[in-house]
C-alpha cells in the first residue's frame, strides 16, 4: 500500500474559493451525457457538489455514481453533503472514496470492469504532471471502464 500523502486541500476554503467549478462543467455534463442507469466515476471529485448534481437524475433509476479524491477533506466534505441531501436516497446512488488517482491501476475497489462512464472535471492538471502518472491512470481509466464504456 502506498504512503498516505499529505492532504493539502481545505474543503471548506474550496468552496468559498472556488464554488464557481462545478459550474463549468456544463459542457462536461453534455458530453457524459447522464442516463438513469449509469455506474459512472468520477476522478477528483473535490467536494462532491458535481456528484450530487448528477446523483439527482441517476436517482430516477438503478444508476449510482462513486467520487474519488486523494483529499480526507473533500471526501469528508462530500459524504456530509449527501448525508444532508433532501432525497435520501442520494447517500445510496452517490458514494466516496480517499483514493488517489495515481492509485487507479491497483486500487482493490477499481479492478473490476464496473463503471459505464468515467470523468474528471478540473482535477487532471494537478495529478498528472508526471508521465508515469499519466499513463497509470489511463490505463487505470480503461480498466475501470465496462466493456463498451
Amino acid at each position: 500500500m502506498a504512503a498516505k500523502q499529505e492532504d493539502h486541500w481545505d474543503s471548506a476554503a474550496y468552496q468559498n474559493s472556488a464554488s464557481f467549478v462545478p459550474k463549468l462543467a456544463t459542457k462536461v455534463l453534455q458530453w457524459l451525457d447522464v442516463q438513469e442507469g449509469d455506474e459512472i466515476l468520477d476522478v477528483g471529485c473535490g467536494d462532491g457538489v458535481l456528484n450530487l448534481q448528477i446523483a439527482q437524475t441517476l436517482s430516477k433509476g438503478t444508476g449510482k455514481i462513486h467520487g474519488i479524491d486523494s483529499s480526507e477533506s473533500m471526501i469528508a466534505t462530500a459524504k456530509k453533503s449527501a448525508a444532508a441531501s433532501a432525497n435520501p436516497s442520494i447517500s445510496h446512488i452517490c458514494t466516496f472514496e480517499v483514493i488517489d488517482a495515481t492509485q487507479l491501476l491497483t486500487h482493490p475497489s477499481l479492478q473490476t470492469s464496473s463503471f459505464d462512464k468515467v470523468f474528471s472535471n478540473a482535477a487532471m492538471h494537478w495529478i498528472l504532471r508526471p508521465e508515469a502518472h499519466r499513463k497509470a491512470f489511463f490505463q487505470g481509466v480503461r480498466n475501470a471502464l465496462k466493456p463498451g464504456g
